[in-house]
């Protein structure tokens, strides 16, 4: 192998095409590459893959071209090249790729065509994690007040390498949290990052995060996280916990009484069968050992209801809601959903009995504050003091003039 790759390499080197031309990959030229990069993304190892590219003729003549293969051993090409290209048709290149080890590679198709800019076509291939993707959208719902909710993302590598990644907060939230912020993805195995929703107030929080992946042409992953905060919440989830065991106790009771019918099917049984026996038995058998059976089938029927009414659940008070021993149907949550409306409406009612003398003494204020308003529009408006007179007058206006000359000799 090293002395292929090494023959390899010294023909590419040795390429007077190569050495005497200049190519590029944003060729303005006549032929247009389909893909311009090519991509290899995900292989298997000792196994060969694929790829066609298209090499069309974008000019108004046709135009002669000669197509350079990659250099290293694990790109090979095949095509059916024509003479001439005419305007407007293409010409398919097929790209197989063989790699022997998990690693990245990189090589390139040069494109010489006469009369016009050179092409580059360059080709990557890389080994790609797998399942790690992250929902673009995570919502907790309604979460009671000072609680902690939690919503885990599994990043999986399906490949023998190990991958790093990062979380960038683009948009933060104090109730809202991620971690880890980086880590790594093992080979073959997989990471947990934890999303943590834990609200300080009764409102409605959003949070929005990117992945980044340490994988080649890999574009980053973004998630928006929300969560609400309502009053009841803490109560639902009560509600539904016991909602749960409920359950569960009905499950094991219904075991414990199928287990008790199993059994005293058997039994009775047992009991016919002796009955049977003794059916067929002389009639000097003495009755006794049948008074016995009877008795003691009699004792296993006690026996048995008494099982039944212990197993029965009873109806249990939780907050002070009656909960009832059986919540299989609508109708019985309906119930203590409504016991709990009442119940906060007889809050209301007595809230509303305890203001009542406060209500009174306001309505007696504002009563009398109206009593007042109107004694005072009732009463007749004033008219003022009396005209003066032409004596008054001339008294006042001869005290001014006397005034004015006393400041005009201080003045003066």
């Amino acid at each position: 192998n090293q002395l292929f790759r090494m023959a390899a390499t010294m023909a590419a080197t040795q390429n007077r095409i190569v050495q005497r031309e200049t190519f590029s990959q944003t060729s303005s030229g006549a032929v247009r590459a389909q893909p311009p990069v090519v991509h290899f993304g995900g292989f298997q190892v000792n196994t060969t893959h694929h790829f066609t590219l298209k090499l069309s003729n974008g000019g108004s003549k046709p135009l002669r071209m000669h197509i350079i293969p990659p250099a290293s051993p694990y790109f090979s090409i095949t095509c059916n090249k024509k003479e001439r290209l005419v305007p407007g048709m293409s010409e398919d290149v097929d790209i197989a790729f063989t790699p022997t080890e998990w690693r990245y590679y990189y090589d390139c198709i040069r494109v010489q065509v006469q009369d016009s800019d050179n092409l580059l076509v360059p080709i990557h291939a890389y080994p790609v994690i797998g399942e790690a993707s992250l929902p673009p959208r995570l919502d907790f719902g309604p979460v009671a007040l000072q609680h902690t909710a939690t919503r885990t993302i599994s990043l999986t590598c399906s490949v023998p390498i190990d991958f790093e990644f990062k979380v960038d907060i683009l948009q933060p939230s104090p109730a809202l949290s991620v971690r880890p912020l980086q880590g790594v993805i093992p080979a073959n195995g997989s990471t947990d990052v934890t999303v943590s929703f834990t609200p300080e107030d009764y409102t409605t929080q959003s949070m929005q995060f990117q992945l980044q992946l340490s994988q080649f042409n890999s574009t980053p992953q973004v998630c928006v996280v929300s969560g609400s905060c309502v009053p009841g919440a803490a109560k639902a989830v009560v509600l539904r916990q016991q909602q749960q065991k409920q359950q569960q106790t009905h499950q094991r009771h219904g075991e414990d009484s199928g287990q008790g019918a199993a059994a005293a099917e058997g039994e009775e049984e047992e009991e016919e069968e002796s009955r049977t026996e003794g059916a067929h038995q002389p009639a000097a058998v003495p009755q006794a050992p049948l008074q016995r059976s009877s008795s003691a089938g009699d004792t296993r029927r006690l026996q048995r209801a008494s099982r039944t009414k212990v197993s029965t659940p009873q109806t249990r008070v939780v907050s002070g809601i009656r909960i009832p021993a059986r919540l299989t149907g609508m109708a019985a949550v309906n119930a203590v959903l409504n016991a709990a409306a009442e119940d906060q409406r007889q809050d209301f009612r007595n809230s509303k009995v305890l203001l009542a003398p406060a209500a009174a003494a306001r309505k007696a204020k504002e009563d009398a504050f109206l009593t007042l308003l109107r004694e005072h529009l009732a009463a007749p408006a004033s008219v003022g003091s009396p005209e003066l007179d032409d004596d008054t007058r001339r008294a006042i206006l001869a005290r001014r003039r006397m005034a004015q000359e006393e400041y005009t000799q201080l003045q003066g």
